[in-house]
């Protein structure tokens, strides 16, 4: 997996090492890492999640898009492991087709899918 494979080398030669969960200190710490380069710095998505959720309330998004608050999933499926292979692309689909039977899905486009 290319993204592992980056991870673990930047990781190596990092001075500094952010982790946003407990097991990524230990994760760290079993792969040999100085915990003085280790700092735990907390869920940095949930930081601007509570620090722009007020704002979000605000916006017409919901009303625009259709959408009854509480009653449909966001999606979006950018990392390249899941679009670069039409194959594996057209299964996850397939899944959120079977989801969406269910609970209405926003999909977020993003410009590499746009390729497939």
């Amino acid at each position: 997996m290319p993204e592992e494979i980056n991870r673990r080398l930047t990781d190596q030669i990092a001075d500094y090492l952010f982790v946003t969960e407990e097991s990524g200190v230990i994760n760290l710490k079993n792969e040999g890492i100085d915990s003085k380069r280790i700092f735990f710095v907390g869920n940095m998505m949930i930081d601007t999640l509570i620090n722009n959720l007020e704002k979000a309330r605000k916006t017409n998004y919901c009303k625009t898009l259709d959408l009854i608050r509480g009653s449909y999933g966001l999606i979006t499926i950018h990392r390249p492991s899941n679009v670069d292979n039409r194959e594996d692309l057209e299964k996850i689909i397939e899944k959120l087709n079977f989801i969406h039977l269910k609970l209405k899905l926003s999909f977020l486009s993003i410009q590499e899918l746009e390729k497939i």
